[in-house]
């Protein structure tokens, strides 16, 4: 995660979602998408109608994060020990957990879209942590504290 931090370019891809339905466009020219492209482009245009500002979403996998939710494996349990984390060192991180879907399906991609309504960092059991910001660097920075919180355990 330090290498992303001092150098996120190479590790990603942009997605450009067009205002209004499921199309979008890959800015890097090789890169592919996978299939939980709807999850986010779904997510994207819930942050356009209600947080317009946070145009940013980015999809990372942390390490200490994904292997806590590995232990923790009910999605209210992982969100039980993420709070009392946050609450001891008292940050304000607007989290959620959504549980294990398979990717492609829409359920994932509503639920997620739910989930962008109120919260910056959502967990997707097992594989990932999405964050919504205004810029890459403070989405980063939001989903490297998370992993800083669950590290430190």
């Amino acid at each position: 995660m330090e290498k992303i931090v001092r150098n996120p370019l190479p590790f990603l891809y942009l997605i450009k979602p067009s205002p209004a339905g499921y199309r979008y466009t890959v800015l890097f020219q090789n890169a592919i998408p996978t299939r939980e492209i709807f999850s986010r482009i779904s997510a994207q245009r819930v942050l356009a109608r209600s947080r317009p500002a946070e145009r940013i979403l980015l999809h990372t996998h942390p390490n200490e994060v994904i292997a806590l939710s590995l232990i923790y494996s009910q999605p209210d349990q992982l969100m039980g020990f993420i709070t009392e984390k946050i609450n001891y060192q008292k940050l304000h991180l607007i989290i959620t957990v959504i549980e294990y879907l398979p990717n492609g399906s829409k359920e994932p991609a509503r639920k997620t879209a739910r989930a962008f309504k109120n919260h910056s960092l959502v967990i997707w059991q097992h594989p990932s942590v999405i964050a919504a910001s205004k810029t890459i660097y403070s989405a980063l920075k939001l989903i490297k504290n998370l992993n800083d919180i669950v590290k430190n355990d």
